[in-house]
C-alpha cells in the first residue's frame, strides 16, 4: 500500500513567507503591482512604425528600439509573434519594416536575413491585410497593393451599435477605422472632399469619442497604433490634441534602458493587484497590513465611473454603464467582467468592509450582474451577444470584404470567433468573485451560470480556454468558481473534469499545456510543466476538496523545490491568448502569483480553512 506524500509544514510556511517577502518588495509606491506583458517584438515594431508615420520618431529612439527587436531575431532570420514561438511571415515582415523605419541599413545582417526569410515565403504579398497596412505605413509596400474597402457605411446613424452587438470591441474598432485608413493611405497627399471628407470626419470623431482620458484607445498599444495611423492618414496633425495625446500615451507601455527601448502590448496592473491582494489575504496577511491597505486604495481609485462606450459594452437601457474595473491602468473606458470579478474577489476577503470599500463593491456587483448574458454566462466586454457552441471557436480564414454588400453581410452575420460571447473561463472567474461575496449556486443569478458551464463542456469532457491557454487552466478556473459558490462537484460533468485534471499530471509532479492544443485538441492537457499551470491546477483541486490527493502533495513539493531564494518562481512554458490564432503572451508576475496561490490553498485546506 502506497502512503500519501507528506509535505513538511514548516517548509511550506517558510516557502509562503519567502513568497510574501518577494511580493512585498515588488509593490509600487501607489500600491499596485506592475504587469507588463511578455511577448515578441510586435509592440515595439508597431510603435516604431506609428511614431515614424506621425513624424515623431527620433533617431536615438529608433536606434534603441532596433536593438530590442534585433535581440529577438531567431537564428533563421525570422521573428516570432510570442516568446518561444516559431517565426511567422507577418511578424517578420512587420519587424523588417520597423527596422528600416528605425534607421537600420537594409543591407545589414539583421535586415538581410529577415528579407531572405520573407522572400522565401512569398514576400509581402502573402501577408495578411492588416500586416500589409503596417507595411505601407512603414514605407516598404506601395499603397496600391492594398485592397480597397467600402467606407460609406460609416455614415449610417448608429452603425457602431450594430457592430458592438456582434463583435469584440477590438474588432469593432478595426471595422470603424481600417477601411478609411486604407483609403487615406491610397489617397496620399490628395485632400479629401465631398462625401469622402464627411466619412473621414465621422471616423475621426469615432476615434476621439473612444479615447481614454490620457489619450490611448482601449488600453492597448495595437488599437492605439491603429488610431494613430488612421488619424495621420486622414489628415490629423500632431498639433491637434487628440493625436498628440495618443502619441504621448504610448510612453506608458515603454521601458527604456541604457541601450534599448522596448514596448509592451498592454499592462495588467489592476489584474495583478487584485490577484495578489487575494493571495496575501488567503495567506494570512492582515487586512490592516500597509501593503493590503495601499493595494486596496489603488484598486478603488481605478474603478471606472466613466460611462463605457455603448458599442463596446452593448448595454440595454437598464444596464449600469459604470462601476467595473479594467485589466490595465489608464483604461477606464475598457472595464471588463474578468478584471471586475478579480477585484471583487479581493474585496471579498476584506470583510467586514469599511463603508467606502462596501460602496465600491456594491457598484462593481451591480455592473457585473448587468453584464450577465441571457445564456447565464459572462463575456469579457460586450453583454448580450449570441452564445458560442460548446468547446473551441471554429478556426476559419477571414478575408476582408471588398464590396458594400459583403461588408454588410459580415456585419450582420459575424462569425462567433470575432464576437464576445460568454465564455467558460470568464464565467468561472466571475463565480470566484461572486462566491467571495457570498453568492451560492442556487441563487437566482448564479444557477443559470452553473447551467451555462454544464452546457459548455467540450467533447473531451473539460472546458476550452478562450483567454487562458488552455484546457487545464480553463477547467481549473471553472472548478474553482463552482467550488466558490458551493456547487455539487460530485455530479457529472464536474467530477469527470477533476479526474481528468488529476490524470494529466506530469512525471515531475507539475502540470503544463502546450499552445498547440488550439490547433490539435488531441494534445489537451499535455505539455512541459509550468509554474503557472501547476499553481492554478493545485488551487482548483484544493478548492474541490482534493487537497489530500498524492498528486497535490507531489505538485506542492515540486513548487517548493524550484522556488528561488528570493521567494519568486521562474516563468516556465505557459501562455495567455489574445484571439486564437492571434499571438499569445505572458504576464510578468504570473509565475509567482499562481504558485503562491497553490501553496496557500494547500495549507488552508489541510488546516480546514
Amino acid at each position: 500500500m502506497t502512503s500519501t506524500p507528506r509535505t513538511d509544514p514548516a517548509a511550506l510556511d517558510a516557502a509562503i513567507s519567502r513568497a510574501h517577502g518577494y511580493v512585498r518588495a515588488q509593490q509600487a509606491e501607489d500600491g499596485s503591482w506592475a504587469g507588463g506583458t511578455i511577448a515578441g517584438p510586435d509592440a515595439t515594431a508597431e510603435a516604431v512604425i506609428a511614431l515614424a508615420f506621425a513624424g515623431a520618431l527620433t533617431a536615438e529612439h529608433g536606434e534603441k528600439a532596433a536593438r530590442t527587436m534585433i535581440r529577438q531575431q531567431l537564428a533563421d532570420g525570422s521573428f516570432a509573434p510570442y516568446q518561444d514561438g516559431p517565426g511567422t511571415l507577418d511578424q517578420t515582415a512587420i519587424v523588417y519594416a520597423a527596422l528600416l523605419r528605425a534607421g537600420e541599413d537594409p543591407s545589414g545582417d539583421a535586415c538581410t536575413r529577415a528579407w531572405r526569410w520573407i522572400e522565401a515565403r512569398g514576400g509581402f504579398a502573402a501577408a495578411e491585410m492588416y500586416t500589409q497596412v503596417l507595411l505601407v505605413a512603414g514605407g516598404v509596400l506601395p499603397a496600391t497593393a492594398l485592397t480597397a474597402m467600402p467606407v460609406a457605411w460609416v455614415l449610417i446613424p448608429g452603425i457602431e451599435r450594430v457592430l458592438g452587438s456582434r463583435f469584440t470591441p477590438a474588432f469593432t474598432q478595426i471595422f470603424m477605422m481600417l477601411p478609411a485608413l486604407v483609403r487615406g493611405l491610397q489617397r496620399g497627399e490628395r485632400k479629401a472632399d465631398g462625401r469622402e471628407a464627411c466619412e473621414d470626419a465621422r471616423v475621426c470623431a469615432y476615434i476621439a469619442s473612444h479615447q481614454n482620458p490620457t489619450g490611448n484607445l482601449f488600453g492597448a498599444i495595437n488599437t492605439t497604433v491603429l488610431g494613430i495611423l488612421t488619424y495621420v492618414a486622414l489628415g490629423v496633425t500632431t498639433a491637434e490634441d487628440r493625436l498628440r495625446r495618443m502619441i504621448d500615451d504610448l510612453a506608458q507601455w515603454r521601458t527604456e534602458r541604457e541601450e534599448e527601448i522596448e514596448y509592451v502590448t498592454f499592462d495588467s496592473r489592476v489584474w495583478n493587484t487584485a490577484l495578489l491582494v487575494t493571495a496575501l489575504r488567503q495567506g494570512g496577511v492582515a487586512a490592516t497590513d500597509p501593503a493590503i491597505d495601499r493595494a486596496v486604495e489603488y484598486m478603488v481609485t481605478r474603478q471606472s465611473f466613466w460611462p463605457l462606450p455603448r458599442d463596446w459594452q452593448n448595454p440595454t437601457p437598464f444596464t449600469p454603464r459604470t462601476g467595473g474595473w479594467p485589466f490595465e491602468d489608464r483604461n477606464p473606458l475598457g472595464a471588463d467582467c474578468d478584471s471586475t470579478s478579480e477585484v471583487l474577489q479581493a474585496l471579498g476577503h476584506l470583510r467586514p468592509m469599511a463603508p467606502r470599500i462596501r460602496g465600491s463593491a456594491q457598484a462593481g456587483l451591480r455592473w457585473l450582474y448587468g453584464m450577465q448574458s441571457a445564456d447565464g454566462g459572462w463575456p469579457a466586454f460586450a453583454r448580450g451577444q449570441r452564445s458560442k457552441p460548446a468547446g473551441p471557436f471554429p478556426i476559419t480564414a477571414l478575408d476582408p470584404p471588398t464590396g458594400l454588400l459583403a461588408t454588410m453581410k459580415l456585419m450582420l452575420d459575424a462569425p462567433v470567433q470575432l464576437g464576445d460571447p460568454a465564455t467558460e473561463d470568464v464565467t468561472g472567474r466571475v463565480l470566484q468573485g461572486l462566491g467571495a461575496l457570498g453568492a451560492r449556486a442556487g441563487d437566482r443569478r448564479i444557477a443559470p451560470a452553473v447551467r451555462f458551464l454544464q452546457r459548455q463542456v467540450a467533447p473531451n469532457g473539460v472546458w476550452w480556454g478562450r483567454w487562458e491557454c488552455n484546457y487545464l487552466a480553463c477547467t481549473s478556473e471553472v472548478i474553482t468558481g463552482l467550488a466558490a459558490v458551493g456547487a455539487d462537484l460530485s455530479r457529472p460533468p464536474f467530477a469527470g473534469a477533476i479526474a481528468w485534471m488529476l490524470a494529466r499530471q506530469n512525471e515531475d509532479g507539475g502540470w503544463g499545456e502546450t499552445e498547440a492544443t488550439y490547433a490539435n485538441v488531441g494534445l489537451a492537457g499535455t505539455g512541459a510543466s509550468s509554474q503557472y499551470v501547476t499553481g492554478i491546477v493545485v488551487a482548483a483541486l484544493c478548492a474541490a476538496g482534493r487537497a489530500g490527493e498524492p498528486a497535490v502533495a507531489r505538485a506542492i513539493d515540486r513548487l517548493m523545490a524550484i522556488q528561488h531564494g528570493d521567494g519568486s518562481w521562474d516563468g516556465g512554458p505557459y501562455q495567455f491568448v489574445v484571439q486564437w490564432p492571434w499571438p499569445f503572451y505572458r504576464l510578468m508576475m504570473t509565475p509567482t502569483i499562481y504558485p503562491l496561490r497553490a501553496l496557500t490553498s494547500y495549507r488552508n485546506a489541510l488546516a480546514g480553512r
